[in-house]
């Protein structure tokens, strides 16, 4: 099973190559070690060329399901349209050297 620093570095590959996105930011860890989240769910955020903000769950191919399921839940206790232009998140899951990738917008 992937760990989390090479599902991180291989989704900046992903990034570099991607001529569409733009930028990336991944949160830094503190100098104790704990992980901080984004909104304490999504691992990064990327912008492209048109200005698109999206947020992004890395993970596991065998945790995508769990991982869609807690950003449900956050989205149902932060009260988010996921069907405005202005929100967008996808959980990416590593499955050898590719991502799968589901955009949360399809899981409504």
């Amino acid at each position: 099973m992937p760990t989390e620093k090479i599902i991180n570095k291989h989704a900046k590959e992903v990034f570099n190559k991607d001529k569409n996105i733009t930028d990336y930011w991944f949160p830094i860890k503190s100098r104790w070690g704990a992980e901080k989240d984004i909104f304490g769910v999504f691992d990064c955020v990327t912008i492209d060329q048109m200005g698109k903000i999206t947020f992004i769950q890395l993970t596991t191919k065998p945790n995508i399901r769990a991982r869609i399921k807690k950003i449900k839940n956050w989205i149902t206790e932060k009260g988010i349209n996921v069907l405005s232009d202005n929100f967008s998140a996808q959980v990416w899951g590593l499955d050898g050297k590719e991502f799968i990738i589901k955009d949360l917008r399809r899981e409504y």
